[in-house]
């Protein structure tokens, strides 16, 4: 399978490798690391995959912290889902030896 840089795959691969590297070390993917990534891509098109992979794949989910007035997105974390899709699915194992 040769895909670009920017390919759908390509760019989920990546999300769900971060935030399982992060989840290994006991963190979430932070909102920060998430827009560093993202500075490459269309905006539009980063946030419609993520939107996709929290909430239609439900492979990421959103993390919130409290504060006085409101909820605040801090960043993601991997779902079991995530995982499963990760490790399981044909493209992402070709993906996870190509990048």
């Amino acid at each position: 399978m040769e895909l670009k840089d920017d390919d759908y795959l390509v760019i989920v691969n990546k999300i769900l490798r971060n935030a399982y590297e992060k989840l290994k070390k006991g963190k979430i993917y932070d909102v920060e690391e998430a827009r560093e990534f993202c500075s490459s891509y269309k905006r539009e098109y980063i946030i419609k995959i993520l939107e996709t992979l929290i909430n239609e794949k439900k492979y990421l989910k959103e993390v919130w912290k409290e504060e006085p007035t409101k909820y605040v997105s801090t960043g993601y974390a991997i779902t079991p889902k995530g995982l499963d899709y990760l490790f399981s699915d044909s493209n992402m194992k070709e993906l996870n030896k190509q990048y």
